[in-house]
């Protein structure tokens, strides 16, 4: 715990206490899920079946999107990919379109660009690949990790 007495005087707690305070676990909660049971919500099955897929469901939750993040969305599991489990949900500032964990899971128009300088293969993949380009995109809806 801090020190009340130095916050009090408007002096620093020891570094100690400051960096004991960053390595202390602050759960999210649960936001919208509240209602779920314990080991559902600890289980990683039920967290991969409740992912937020759509722009429905993604508007439902977070209303606030901003144009680019709505634009981006459109293109979600077409273009772009969205899979948002609860847990990491809760982790989202709704209030920062700038909140470092909203720009790594909504998607954004801008990530469709493609800058003249970029490279469609940059890593040289392409020429190696054992299915032809067109096969890329095929998505498997029976598979299971039950």
């Amino acid at each position: 715990m801090l020190n009340d007495s130095a916050s009090e005087t408007g002096e620093e707690p020891p570094l100690s206490a400051r960096l004991h305070s960053l390595k202390e676990f602050r759960s999210s909660g649960r936001g919208f899920w509240t209602h779920v049971s314990d080991p559902d919500w600890n289980d990683w099955h039920w967290q991969l079946k409740n992912r937020i897929v759509s722009l429905d469901q993604l508007e439902c939750l977070m209303p606030a999107l901003s144009p680019e993040e709505r634009a981006g969305t459109v293109l979600a599991n077409s273009k772009l990919a969205l899979a948002i489990t609860p847990y990491f949900f809760n982790l989202i500032d709704p209030a920062d379109e700038d909140c470092p964990i909203r720009r790594q899971v909504i998607p954004r128009v801008q990530e469709t660009h493609t800058a003249p300088w970029e490279m469609s293969d940059p890593c040289g993949e392409d020429s190696h690949s054992p299915v032809p380009a067109s096969c890329t995109g095929i998505r498997i809806e029976s598979y299971s990790c039950d």
